[in-house]
């Protein structure tokens, strides 16, 4: 594991499942693994989380076809999947997650997700889909997404993962309206 000051998260990734891989065995290798990994990290008081993917396109196996788009044979896939990981391993120091992304390409219905789960969220990271550019480019509404995770008074954080439509310093421009970047 690699250390860093002042890391306050981790992500605990699953591996990949071949699809010939008995899928109750794998269950049971990684929820092993979540129990161990939640439980080193919350020793050196460093919160963790999972991360649910969505399997609809790319490859994990890394290489050219490698994409942040999505990873096809990604062993945790969707958000009722990591709840149940969760509560199946117990510990309270394993938390969700939630890639809006990822959750809009497989799930959709994110308002009640967000709004059921909120207390169990500790990171969403956002980006526009379909194309996952600037949060402000595609089919998701943000500024209600905001407003929402504002009254249900989220106290996790909110990240990025993007690739620009255009050029970096302008793609930054919708984080403005929010209060960040260059006034």
């Amino acid at each position: 594991m690699r250390r860093r000051r002042n890391a306050v998260r981790s992500i605990l990734l699953p591996a990949f499942v071949p699809p010939e891989t008995d899928s109750e065995a794998a269950k049971e290798t990684y929820l092993r693994n979540l129990a161990y990994g939640a439980q080193v990290l919350g020793k050196r008081g460093i919160a963790a989380v999972i991360e649910p993917i969505n399997p609809l396109q790319g490859d994990i196996d890394g290489g050219e076809t490698y994409t942040t788009y999505g990873m096809r044979g990604f062993y945790l896939t969707r958000t009722e999947q990591a709840l149940k990981a969760i509560e199946a391993v117990g510990d309270p120091n394993l938390h969700l997650h939630l890639d809006v992304y990822h959750m809009q390409l497989t799930e959709g219905r994110l308002a009640d997700t967000i709004t059921r789960n909120i207390r169990r969220i500790k990171h969403l990271q956002i980006a526009g889909v379909p194309g996952r550019n600037e949060p402000s480019r595609g089919e998701i509404n943000y500024p209600y997404l905001f407003d929402l995770i504002d009254r249900l008074e989220f106290s996790g954080w909110v990240g990025c993962e993007y690739r620009p439509f255009g050029e970096t310093v302008a793609g930054l421009g919708w984080a403005a309206a929010y209060g960040i970047g260059r006034r």
